[in-house]
């Protein structure tokens, strides 16, 4: 009797012990993300009002999707983009029937940088600390976590196009 055995061949690991045997399917290392390391270099950085920051993540909560079938809802998308020059900071959120978007537009140090994905218990941790703190928010990411959070969570061209779904001219979008 073998009480426990591992054997690797290709994509798969079988389990064996006793008269119990699974076989599970197995991921390359090098598909996961990179932990992050303490000396990394944080190209997209900067500083934001806590009570600024805390009204965007309020103004998008109720539109985060909590269907778990829906995974590339349940959060929202956080990101910069240049528009005329300046830099403007955008919250998104969307359950697939609302749509919840919020523009800041003149933070100083504001740079474009691509979408990312905060996930719902990230919103709604941070937007407990912010009722307590009000002070300013140092915000830095560095190119993995925009680039890796974002695509690992959904290919950029199967996230929803936040920009084509309000009517163009309708006056409701709104700025804190």
């Amino acid at each position: 009797m073998t009480w426990f055995a591992s054997r690797r061949q290709g994509d798969r690991l079988r389990i064996t012990s006793g008269d119990f045997s699974a076989e599970l399917f197995m991921i390359d290392a090098a598909d996961f993300p990179r932990p992050g390391r303490v000396d990394m270099e944080f190209p997209h950085s900067f500083s934001i009002a806590g009570r600024r920051l805390k009204a965007c993540l309020d103004h998008v909560s109720h539109a985060i999707s909590t269907e778990p079938t829906r995974y590339y809802l349940n959060g929202g998308v956080i990101e910069a983009t240049a528009a005329g020059g300046d830099a403007e900071l955008r919250v998104v959120a969307t359950d697939g029937h609302r749509l919840a978007l919020i523009k800041t537009p003149s933070i100083p140090g504001l740079t474009a940088f691509p979408q990312t994905i905060l996930p719902s218990k990230a919103v709604k941790q941070l937007r407990k600390l912010l009722a307590r703190y009000s002070g300013d928010v140092l915000v830095r990411m560095t190119d993995w976590q925009a680039d890796s959070m974002a695509k690992h969570a959904l290919p950029a061209e199967q996230r929803p196009n936040y920009v084509s779904m309000p009517p163009s001219g309708s006056g409701r979008c709104s700025s804190p």
